[in-house]
């Protein structure tokens, strides 16, 4: 093996490392029976690794080392005085190796079916996630299974995600850590319900991590009870850029803001502050009158979820949910907050 094959190897797990925490060990990459480890308080990231070692390194020196050295010259390893020898070529790193049994594995106690879910379905609607500890639901995103569907979905103060998987029956029901999500390669992964754990496994790779103990609420009337009846019908791409081109005035603004003006035939959006003016005319199918305000980050992160050519919006009064889904696919639909003028 060489030192660019290991630092490959190993960095899912170098990154599930925790960076700085009172636990030195939780810093480190643990080594054993064929495997590295690598994890923080809410999650512990595993793979296999082909390397005859067992203790646990600093991940940080030790992914550090691994860069600077002769990325293609034969590495080789030895342990000696509670140190770990690395050498390829003319360089040499000297590490400490602490034993694997200091290391806190997560336990994990199956306690229920195991599930397929994409990852993409997870990520598509974390951006809804939110920083609002003192609710602790918020802070994760929601797996559950319903009407012969899994559901994912995400939501704060202004915006709300939701994601479905048809044809899937299942007994599940926790809400993921915004970090666990994060830390999920593409593909499909299996998740696993434990006593007080979770277990999320794709191919060779293994995450046991904590869930966020509290009860989600019902959404089902809110998603439901919102107008469907849509007041246009836009092309998702030209959307996309007409919303990027009239924020461009307030951009560099905390809380940027965009007003868009519904006419039948078309919409104009367009921004402005002291300095400078933006403006974006689209035609499209529109059928109402109706002027309102949103946060552009806030909607380009829904068109950007969303898959499709066209997408559907509803909103019956300018200050309220606007719902978002896609014209061609009924697996994604948001919530998005107007602004009160």
């Amino acid at each position: 093996m060489t030192p660019k094959e290991l630092l490959a190897a190993i960095k899912p797990a170098a990154n599930a490392a925790a960076k700085h925490s009172p636990l030195p060990v939780l810093t480190d990459l643990c080594f054993s029976e064929g495997r590295v480890t690598g994890g923080d308080n809410i999650i512990e990231l595993s793979l296999p690794v082909e390397l005859d070692i067992s203790g646990c390194v600093p991940a940080q020196r030790l992914t550090s080392a691994l860069a600077v050295m002769p990325p293609d010259a034969e590495l080789r390893t030895d342990i000696k005085d509670g140190r770990l020898s690395l050498r390829a070529g003319g360089s040499r790193h000297m590490l400490p190796i602490r034993p694997v049994s200091n290391y806190p594995f997560q336990a994990f106690e199956p306690a229920g079916v195991a599930v397929d879910v994409a990852a993409h379905a997870l990520r598509r609607v974390a951006p809804a996630v939110s920083k609002d500890h003192s609710r602790p639901f918020m802070t994760g995103v929601h797996v559950f299974a319903r009407d012969n569907a899994l559901r994912v979905e995400a939501s704060n103060a202004v915006l709300m995600l939701r994601s479905d998987t048809q044809g899937v029956d299942a007994d599940i029901d926790l809400i993921l850590p915004s970090h666990t999500v994060a830390a999920l390669d593409d593909g499909q992964w299996q998740i696993r319900p434990g006593t007080h754990t979770v277990e999320l496994k794709s191919g060779n790779v293994r995450i046991v991590s904590r869930v966020i103990d509290a009860t989600y609420p019902d959404t089902d009337r809110i998603f439901n009870g919102r107008e469907k009846r849509p007041i246009a019908t836009i092309p998702r791409e030209p959307l996309i850029r007409a919303i990027r081109g009239a924020a461009v005035a307030t951009a560099g603004q905390k809380q940027p803001t965009l007003l868009i003006q519904f006419r039948p035939g078309q919409i104009e959006f367009s921004s402005a502050d002291e300095a400078a003016e933006s403006r974006d005319v689209l035609e499209c199918d529109c059928t109402v009158t109706l002027n309102t305000e949103f946060r552009p980050p806030q909607l380009l992160v829904v068109l950007d979820a969303l898959s499709g050519d066209d997408v559907l919006w509803s909103q019956p009064e300018p200050v309220c949910f606007a719902r978002i889904e896609s014209a061609q696919h009924s697996d994604f639909v948001a919530l998005v907050g107007a602004l009160r003028n």
